[in-house]
């Protein structure tokens, strides 16, 4: 009896693995539906510009993907408009109208010229002069030479305070040639001219010197400036350079003054001057 017991307990015990297993298997899978409707169509391939991500492999790209333009920039389109001016602090157009033939300014100067040791040896005649300048511009930059400057005329009114030891006063005109070069977009213009005028004076009252002779005489110049723009038609001046004054032998005394010296102020352009 004993025995018995023993082996029915042991086919008890291997039996419930087989159960277990038997219930936790997974049902078996259905097979795939077959599919039904039209038969799939390839996508068409754009026969436009190819992108760079394609390089040289396939035309692969998901479906309904378009190709991007690619760009076609020239030497006269480039840059664009919208990345705005580069190359030149100038914000704005410095040079156009303003430097264009038949415009015209207006230029006031205030300085200093002294007495050089150039020529004959004469006592210090030193001078402080206030300098209203009308310009014209006579040429457009680059006009009539391949540098990009133009030409400009100008006639001024000049008075003087004499500083050394006799003669109080000078006050004269003169005309002027000057040369702009011009740079689209630059805020810097230098320039450099030449002139000839007169002047009246009271220096030659004081008979004990040699260098003015009489009232009326010639006022020549040589002269280099620079031009800083602050607004589209004002710019700063400094200008610095040779003044002669003589009254080529008209007179006893003839000396002569040659001087060096410089002036600052500013110019106002009116572009609407044009022609």
């Amino acid at each position: 009896m004993i025995g018995h017991r023993i082996v029915a307990h042991l086919s008890f015990v291997l039996a419930l693995p087989a159960v277990g297993w038997g219930q936790v298997s997974p049902p078996p899978v259905p097979p795939p539906p077959i599919p039904t409707g039209p038969p799939l169509t390839d996508v068409p391939v754009s026969s436009g510009p190819r992108p760079t991500w394609l390089e040289d492999g396939p035309d692969i790209r998901p479906a309904g993907a378009s190709v991007p333009a690619s760009p076609n920039w020239s030497a006269e389109t480039w840059p664009p408009a919208s990345m705005g001016s580069y190359g030149s602090a100038c914000t704005f157009d410095c040079v156009n109208p303003i430097f264009q033939a038949g415009a015209t300014s207006t230029q006031f100067l205030v300085g200093a010229y002294f007495t050089s040791g150039l020529g004959p040896s004469i006592a210090p005649f030193d001078y402080a002069p206030v300098t209203i300048r009308h310009g014209w511009m006579l040429t457009s930059p680059g006009e009539i030479s391949s540098w990009p400057g133009n030409w400009e005329a100008l006639c001024d009114l000049t008075g003087a305070a004499v500083t050394s030891d006799y003669g109080n006063w000078l006050v004269g005109s003169s005309v002027y040639l000057r040369y702009n070069l011009v740079e689209l977009g630059s805020c810097l213009v230098p320039y450099a001219q030449v002139g000839a005028g007169f002047l009246l004076n009271d220096a030659y009252r004081q008979s004990t010197q040699r260098a003015v002779g009489q009232m009326f005489e010639f006022h020549l110049h040589y002269e280099v400036g620079l031009k800083y723009f602050v607004a589209p038609n004002l710019s700063l001046d400094l200008e610095g350079g040779f003044q002669h004054i003589s009254n080529a032998n008209s007179a006893d005394r003839n000396f002569g003054v040659n001087a060096f010296g410089a002036q600052v102020g500013f110019t106002y352009y009116f572009p609407w001057g044009q022609q």
